[in-house]
This record gives structure tokens, C-alpha cells and sequence, in this order.
């Protein structure tokens, strides 16, 4: 018998709760909640998976601090952001840096939902904003 999407995602949310150790995220009790929801749940594991690998996504959003860098950035400067960060929020972020040269100079920096853009691209797009609500 199928479930509804609403018992499939209370489903997900007990898997992603027992997901913890010592309130860290565990991978080896991650791949037992995919078993065990593959085995007991046939009919509705993948609706459930879905559910559960969002939920852990949406954790995992929330603890990295992602650093977008029109260019390569020394290790150093990854550090000094990386403790501004943890000393605004008063706890430890897993760091994840990628290039994008989109953003013409300066970075973006992102965690969860909430994103800082320091890079020209942006303050061309901030000015040209503030510009164009003047003149209407």
C-alpha cells in the first residue's frame, strides 16, 4: 500500500533525525537509514529518499560556507573568511571554494540561504539598480 507524501516525508524526517552523532551528521548511519528505507519502504523508498537526501542537503547548505572567487585565492585569505564567519555565526563551517569567473573581481559568499556579494559583477548590478529606481 502506498503512502502519502505526507507519512513519506515524517518518514524522512525520523531518518534524517537518527542521522546524528554527538550532533554531527554521520555518513555510516546515513547509508543505514538509505537501507533500511530501501527494505522497509519498497513501494514508497524512492519518494522517501528524495525527501531524506533534501533534508540532509538543506543541512548540509547550512553548515558550508561556499566562497565563489573570480580567481584563485591564497589559503590564507580562505582562513581569514572562514573565521569571520564562524565568529559571526559562533560555530564551525565546513569551507567549500569554487572559481567563478563570472563574477569579473571580488567573490560571493553563501551559507544556507543567506548570500554576500562582494564581487564587481555585483556592485555593477547593485549600482545599476539603484540608478534605474531613480529615474522612473
Amino acid at each position: 500500500m502506498k503512502l502519502s507524501k505526507k507519512e513519506n516525508l515524517k518518514i524522512a524526517k525520523k531518518l534524517f533525525l537518527t542521522s546524528f552523532t554527538r550532533g554531527e551528521l554521520d555518513a555510516t548511519k546515513v547509508r543505514k537509514n538509505t537501507r533500511l528505507a530501501k527494505a522497509k519502504f519498497k513501494s514508497d523508498a524512492l519518494s522517501i529518499l528524495k525527501s531524506y537526501l533534501n533534508l540532509l542537503k538543506q543541512y548540509l547548505a547550512k553548515e558550508t560556507l561556499t566562497i565563489e572567487a573570480a580567481g584563485k585565492l591564497h589559503l590564507h585569505h580562505i582562513q581569514d573568511i572562514k573565521n569571520r564567519f564562524e565568529k559571526i555565526e559562533g560555530r564551525t563551517l565546513n569551507v567549500s571554494v569554487s572559481p567563478n569567473p563570472k563574477l569579473l573581481g571580488g567573490l560571493r559568499v553563501s551559507l544556507g540561504d543567506t548570500q554576500w556579494d562582494y564581487s564587481t559583477k555585483g556592485r555593477i548590478t547593485k549600482m545599476k539598480e539603484d540608478l534605474s529606481g531613480q529615474y522612473r
